[in-house]
């Protein structure tokens, strides 16, 4: 939750995702954002920067849309 928040508040400058070949949990949601967010127009946009591997795992390199509030 605090990941979705900095997220949607501009305090976020890159995302690291790690994928990996198992899928664990019942509803789980890893970076959740504001519930409010109901529909893909809502949805918040990254920019794909690179995929890669690590092992077994997929690496996705992600930049918000939006910069980062100046702080």
């Amino acid at each position: 939750r605090l990941a979705g928040d900095m997220l949607q508040h501009g305090l976020i400058d890159e995302c690291i995702f790690f994928y990996g070949p198992k899928v664990v949990g019942n509803g789980f949601a890893p970076f959740a954002l504001s519930s409010s967010i109901t529909t893909m127009d809502e949805a918040y946009r990254l920019k794909l920067l690179k995929v890669g591997m690590s092992g077994d795992d997929m690496v996705v390199y992600a930049r918000p849309e939006l910069s980062c509030s100046p702080v």
